[in-house]
């Protein structure tokens, strides 16, 4: 029996694309991981339900909750998420009615708190960072040591010393429904926050102000896990060289065997920071590189590398051996079908192991959701009709005198032309002689790519 459930729900509970997305994408939810830690801290008995990466119809979560007799359910969800939160906050109070206590946290209603009140399924709305606040507030309501009127928000508080946090609940999780292609891999967050203005980003619960935790404390927490893979969550790892340096050479004196995952910048790396980086086991390092016009890239995104810093730092990593992934992005503001050519061109030309090619969503909270409300290329209430299910693609922005389905053709052929070069397809099948797991996620990867010219989630 549980006192807290806390789910991580699918994008939506209806759609067969739902269950493949889960398959590719699907990664322990640090937040809730927190969140139940703080918990447990407090001698509150809470359980996990991650539905996204476990595949849950909706049936089983409310059955699961009914049988836990959990007085307070967290739903916590992204904008992507809401359809999904609405559907199991309806069905809990449908059948379980004022019984649960229902709400809502993370970044979509960090965003938009008024949100709760549009969706009368939820009894309140959480703000922001909840380790310190989120806890006490818990232990009010299963005491009901206090009166508050339904629908409420509440707003957490950002940790000044990120070494206070407990480390994240994984025992709480189940782990075999994780990983892809069946390696098992733990996120870890060394940082919180982000300084940068992306005009795609929207960064409500973080927020701008980048606070670190110790590289001991990070290196306690690599101890910690029982995997072989890390993948660090923070938005732009190598911010701070000298952080960054120092948290490498405690993996390499405390001597922790682990391959890793980062993503930052082009421009904050350099040859003598990713060879430490290697030693420290870096395998591959993802770059946010989205346009590869550098007007778009500058004046639009906000990013500042220019093609030939782009070009010399992926060709650093290969010389120290260091595997790259570039993100691109297309659907910005004044982008034309010749910028869009350019950042096909990029990605072909960067000489990456991977690419990303997505289609830019306006998030809430973000420049280019007001800009794309501002040109009516959106409405008021889209992600609103998202939410119940009017509407099932996310909103895409599309620049004017194209079309969505120019730019879906522009997607496809960026990524057949990738992973359909002879380069690629011998490096892979080399890889998958050791492992019919990853001949099987191949054999699927390449499948969604000839029918659908993408993966899941573009990041095979």
């Amino acid at each position: 029996m549980s006192d807290v459930i806390l789910v991580y729900p699918p994008y939506s509970f209806d759609t067969e694309n739902q269950r493949l997305l889960a398959k590719f994408s699907a990664s322990p939810p640090l937040g809730i991981l927190y969140l139940a830690s703080a918990l447990e801290k407090n001698a509150v008995k809470v359980k996990i339900i991650d539905a996204m990466a476990a595949q849950l119809k909706l049936e089983d979560v409310v059955k699961l909750i009914e049988k836990e007799g959990a007085q307070v359910v967290g739903i916590s969800a992204t904008t992507p998420q809401t359809r999904g939160a609405v559907q199991l906050a309806e069905a809990l109070k449908r059948i379980l009615g004022n019984s649960i206590i229902i709400g809502l946290g993370g970044p979509h209603v960090t965003t938009d708190p008024e949100f709760i009140h549009r969706f009368p399924y939820f009894d309140f709305g959480f703000i922001g960072e909840g380790e310190l606040t989120f806890p006490s507030l818990v232990e009010k309501m299963l005491n009901e040591s206090f009166t508050w009127k339904r629908p409420a928000i509440f707003r957490g508080e950002h940790m000044s010393n990120l070494d206070d946090v407990p480390l994240p609940a994984r025992h709480l999780l189940e782990k075999n429904i994780y990983g892809e292609a069946g390696e098992q891999f733990a996120p870890i967050m060394s940082s919180r926050g982000c300084p940068y203005d992306c005009v795609f980003c929207s960064k409500p619960v973080a927020g701008r102000s980048v606070r670190y935790r110790s590289p001991e404390n990070v290196a306690d927490e690599i101890e910690s896990v029982d995997v072989g893979y890390i993948v660090f969550a923070d938005d732009t790892f190598t911010l701070n060289k000298k952080i960054t340096l120092k948290l490498c050479r405690e993996i390499i004196d405390r001597k922790l065997d682990i391959g890793w995952l980062c993503e930052t910048r082009a421009n904050l790396v350099d040859e003598d920071l990713l060879k430490v980086m290697k030693r420290a086991g870096c395998k591959k390092i993802e770059f946010g590189i989205e346009s590869g016009n550098e007007r778009v890239r500058t004046n639009i995104v906000h990013k500042n590398p220019t093609n030939e810093q782009i070009m010399k730092t992926f060709s650093l990593c290969r010389k120290v051996g260091i595997e790259t992934a570039a993100y691109l992005m297309l659907g910005f503001p004044t982008e034309t079908r010749e910028d869009m050519r350019e950042t096909v061109a990029i990605g072909k030309n960067l000489g990456a192991d991977y690419i990303g090619v997505h289609l830019t969503i306006p998030m809430p909270g973000s420049e280019l959701y007001s800009l794309a409300k501002q040109d009516g290329r959106i409405s008021e209430d889209v992600w609103d009709r998202y939410a119940k299910g009017e509407i099932e693609e996310q909103p895409i922005y599309v620049p004017e005198g194209l079309t969505l389905d120019e730019m879906k053709k522009v997607q496809k052929n960026a990524y057949r032309q990738f992973y359909f070069q002879r380069r690629f397809i011998l490096k892979r099948l080399a890889q998958d002689i050791c492992s019919i797991r990853r001949l099987k996620h191949d054999i699927v990867v390449a499948l969604s790519l000839l029918k659908h010219g993408r993966t899941a989630t573009g990041r095979p």
